[in-house]
């Protein structure tokens, strides 16, 4: 199954993708913040950059 997350990092949702990804699902994240693309690639999700301001 294909699931978007935010907050991949945080409390719920480290443990959260983590099962997900070893479950067999695409995880795809949206963060507030570039820096964490790597500790996201790293939980096997997927995290798109895209540039906005808001």
């Amino acid at each position: 199954m294909k699931i978007v997350l935010t907050g991949s990092i945080s409390h719920i949702g480290k443990p959260l993708t983590e099962v997900l990804v070893k479950n067999g699902h695409f995880i795809t994240v949206i963060s507030s913040s570039s820096n964490r693309a790597k500790e996201i690639e790293a939980l096997g999700a997927n995290m798109p950059l895209v540039k906005c301001r808001i």
